[in-house]
């Protein structure tokens, strides 16, 4: 199948002889192609795609509902007939499959997405993030984010909201050490900007920060605060820290010349005040 964007353009128009449902949701969703010319295949090909069309509806009314095992059966018809789907059904699936408490599933038709060509959304992979997160599974956590930026990829602002949320979730699964790892390699592929890349950054170290040391004392009254993980969490308190206290001092350095720009302005106005006396 074409590979295709995740977030396609909407189709042309069809044919005012052609008449074809909506998709229900904003993302493209349905399987039908607009006629190109009138060969004898053309009436064929419109059933067929009258069929996956309401085969779609079924499936994402079933997502809907939380019906998981009509999701599954309709799913199975058209890979049988080798739909191509796109990442908003996708996203309903696995919305879904979560809801259900289908986590295995969910990553399994995540997979399905990747395996199709078409780059998957931050929004979606935040959701799956989280899931994955509430169900303790840090290692699945790691390997999503990986996997959507690549080590050979640059760590800009484009990935920065899925950066913060992969190391939330990695210190809310007991993973200090993932989430350390996460951080110093973002941090290089940034170029050494990787403030730069945050929307908040201070706020959003700090909390990070937080987070870290609240999973830390957790971990020590239940027990369970023992051997490398006592310094693994001290590492990556560490890490934030002193991310967060370079963030104060560059916004510091910012703050300066402002503050001597309006130093030179109160002496221009007392100045002014002056030869207005005289």
């Amino acid at each position: 199948a074409t590979s295709r964007s995740a977030s396609p353009e909407s189709p042309s128009r069809p044919s005012a002889g052609v008449l074809r449902p909506r998709s229900p949701t904003p993302t493209k969703m349905l399987a039908w192609e607009e006629a190109h010319g009138g060969s004898p295949a053309d009436e064929d090909a419109e059933g067929r795609g009258d069929h996956t069309d309401s085969l779609i509806s079924k499936l994402i009314g079933a997502c809907q509902m939380n019906d998981i095992k009509k999701v599954f059966s309709v799913y199975d018809k058209l890979r049988r007939l080798k739909v191509q789907l796109y990442e908003g059904v996708y996203k309903l699936i696995i919305e879904c499959c979560m809801r259900t408490q289908q986590l295995g599933h969910a990553m399994q038709f995540y997979e399905t997405l990747r395996g199709s060509g078409q780059r998957v959304s931050a929004r979606l992979v935040l959701v799956l993030i989280e899931a994955c997160a509430r169900e303790q599974h840090g290692d699945k956590v790691h390997a999503i984010w990986r996997d959507w930026c690549p080590p050979a990829e640059p760590v800009g602002k484009g990935q920065s909201e899925v950066l913060i949320e992969t190391v939330s979730a990695l210190i809310r699964t007991m993973s200090p050490d993932l989430a350390r790892d996460v951080l110093q390699d973002a941090l290089q592929r940034s170029g050494d900007g990787l403030a730069d890349c945050l929307a908040d950054a201070e706020v959003q170290l700090e909390e990070l920060l937080l987070s870290s040391e609240a999973a830390s004392d957790e971990a020590h009254m239940n027990g369970m605060l023992m051997g490398d993980l006592a310094g693994q969490f001290s590492e990556l308190n560490a890490l934030l820290e002193s991310l967060r206290s370079r963030c104060l001092q560059d916004a510091a350095g910012h703050q300066i010349p402002a503050r001597l720009a309006d130093d030179l302005l109160m002496e221009d106005v007392d100045l002014d005040l002056e030869l207005a006396a005289m």
